[in-house]
C-alpha cells in the first residue's frame, strides 16, 4: 500500500456530481445495512482479508448485509465530502490520518468515545489514537499502522565497506553511507544510487522531508503550531536534498513507483517506506530480495535528531463512523470487529503481509507477534506520528512546499527559496 496525490482544493461541479453519484449508490438502503466506502478492494494486497471480514460479520450477525462502495485511495476524501454535503453519507469509511481535521470541519464524522469501552481504548499505543483526534474528541481506531522506517540494502552497503548489520544512526552517518554507496559501479540494470527519495512535485514529497528536518535537530512548526521551513534544520534538510540530487546520489524527480522500482532492482541503499514494502520488494525483485535479519535487506529507524530521539512519520490508515450513519451502534460493532477481532486481525495480516491492527495485544501475538520484521514497526508506534502538521488545509501548504523543494534541487537558494515558500504555506492554510 502507498501514499498518492491528496486532493487540495475541490469545486463545486466535482462535488455536485459526486454527490449525486454518492446518493445514487447509498439510496434506500435498509437499516440493517452498514453502508461502507473505502479502497480496501481497489489493492490486492487487502483484498483476501478485506473479503474475509465482510463475509465473517455477516455470518455473525444474521439479517445483516455490508453495502461496500470501492473507490480509489485518492478520490475518497473527494466522495465523502460530496456525499455529506449532499446527506447521504456512507456508515463507515476508511480514511488517511491527514484528512481529519478537514472531515471534522465539514462536520463529516462521529466521535466514538461513546460507542468503544474506555478499557479496549487502552490496549491501542496512545499516539496512534492522538492522531485520530481533533478538539480532543476521537473520530477513527486504527486499521493499518504505517510507520516510514528507513529500508536498506546491507548487500550494497557491505560493498561500499560499512557493517551491514549495523545500519546508519545519526544523520551525518546515513549521509556518509549514502555517498559510499553511490560510488559504487553500475549494475547491469543500471547506475546505483545511494539513497531513492520522493522528490516528484507532489504535496507528500514535501511531506516525506520532515523526519529528516527531526533528525537534523528541527521541526516543522514554530511554537505557535504555524508551518516553519525556515529554522535551521529544515533549511539543512533541503539543502541536503539539492546535494544528495546534484551529487547524482538520488534520482532526480522520481515518482513513488520509480523509486520502489530502483530499489527493487538492487540499485539504492536505502529507501524510506512502511510495513508493506515487503511485499511490494519482494515482488519487483522477483523474489531475490529477502527482507528479514539474515537477508539481504532489512529495516531500522530513521537516524534519531542530536537529542537521541527518533522521531518517525507514519501513513495510518483508520476506521470512522460518520456523522450521518443510520444505526451508530451497529457500525460500532463493526468497527470494533475489524480491529479488534483476534481471528480477523490474523486473516487480514497473512493476506496483506502487513500490519492488520492497531492494537498491541493483537500485533504481538499469533503469527505477527513471530513476524521479526512487523516487530520492528510495532516497537516505535508510540514514536510514530501520522499528523505532524493539524490543519485542513495541509496539502495545500505541502504543495506550496513541494514547489520550492524541486527549485532548490535545481540550485535556487535555500534559504530565500523556503521562506517564499513559508509565506506561501501559512496563507494557504489560514495560518497568518
Amino acid at each position: 500500500m502507498t501514499l498518492h496525490r491528496r486532493v487540495i482544493a475541490f469545486t463545486t461541479g466535482v462535488m455536485a456530481i459526486g454527490a449525486i453519484a454518492m446518493s445514487a449508490a447509498f439510496a434506500q438502503s435498509p437499516s440493517q445495512t452498514i453502508r461502507v466506502m473505502g479502497w480496501w478492494s481497489t489493492l490486492g494486497v487487502f483484498k483476501g482479508g478485506w473479503e474475509y471480514t465482510m463475509k465473517e460479520f455477516e455470518r455473525q450477525n444474521p439479517g445483516v448485509r455490508i453495502d461496500y462502495t470501492a473507490t480509489a485511495y485518492d478520490q475518497t476524501l473527494n466522495q465523502v465530502m460530496a456525499s455529506t454535503l449532499a446527506n447521504n453519507a456512507p456508515d463507515m469509511i476508511q480514511v488517511s490520518a491527514v484528512w481529519f481535521e478537514q472531515l471534522r470541519t465539514a462536520n463529516a464524522l462521529e466521535p466514538l468515545e461513546r460507542y468503544i469501552p474506555a478499557e479496549e481504548l487502552k490496549l491501542f499505543p496512545p499516539q496512534l489514537l492522538e492522531d485520530a483526534k481533533v478538539g480532543g474528541a476521537l473520530y477513527g481506531l486504527p486499521q493499518a499502522p504505517g510507520p516510514i522506517m528507513m529500508i536498506y540494502n546491507k548487500e550494497l552497503l557491505q560493498e561500499a565497506g560499512l557493517n551491514p548489520n549495523e545500519p546508519p544512526k545519526t544523520w551525518d552517518a546515513l549521509t556518509d553511507a549514502i555517498r559510499r554507496v553511490c560510488a559504487l559501479p553500475a549494475r547491469a540494470n543500471g547506475k546505483v544510487y545511494g539513497v531513492a527519495l520522493r522528490t516528484e512535485r507532489n504535496p507528500l514529497s514535501a511531506m516525506w522531508a520532515i523526519p529528516m528536518i527531526w533528525s537534523i535537530g528541527g521541526n516543522i512548526t514554530d511554537s505557535a503550531g504555524r508551518v516553519d521551513v525556515t529554522n535551521a534544520a529544515a533549511v539543512a534538510a533541503f539543502r541536503w536534498y539539492h546535494d544528495v540530487t546534484r551529487s547524482g546520489c538520488n534520482p532526480e524527480g522520481a515518482t513513488v513507483p520509480e523509486g520502489r522500482t530502483i530499489f527493487g532492482q538492487g540499485r539504492a541503499g536505502f529507501i524510506f517506506e512502511g510495513p508493506w514494502s515487503r511485499g511490494i520488494f519482494q515482488q519487483i525483485s522477483g523474489g531475490r530480495l529477502k527482507m528479514a535479519p539474515d537477508g539481504n535487506v532489512w529495516v531500522a529507524p530513521m537516524p534519531a535528531g542530536p537529542d537521541g530521539r527518533v522521531r518517525l512519520l507514519a501513513n495510518h490508515n483508520y476506521i470512522t463512523m460518520t456523522r450521518q450513519a443510520r444505526n451508530k451502534e451497529l457500525t460500532a460493532k463493526l468497527i470494533r470487529f475489524m480491529v479488534s477481532d483476534p481471528k480477523v486481525a490474523e486473516e487480514v495480516y497473512k493476506a496483506s503481509d502487513m500490519l492488520s491492527t492497531g492494537r498491541l495485544d493483537l500485533l504481538k501475538s499469533g503469527p505477527q507477534g513471530d513476524d521479526q520484521y512487523g516487530q520492528v514497526f510495532v516497537r516505535y508506534l508510540n514514536d510514530t506520528t501520522a499528523v505532524p502538521i493539524r490543519n485542513a488545509r495541509w496539502a495545500a501548504g505541502m504543495d506550496a512546499i513541494s514547489a520550492s523543494m524541486q527549485r532548490i534541487m535545481q540550485g535556487a537558494e535555500p534559504n530565500a527559496e523556503l521562506a517564499l515558500a513559508q509565506r506561501e504555506a501559512r496563507r494557504l492554510m489560514g495560518m497568518q
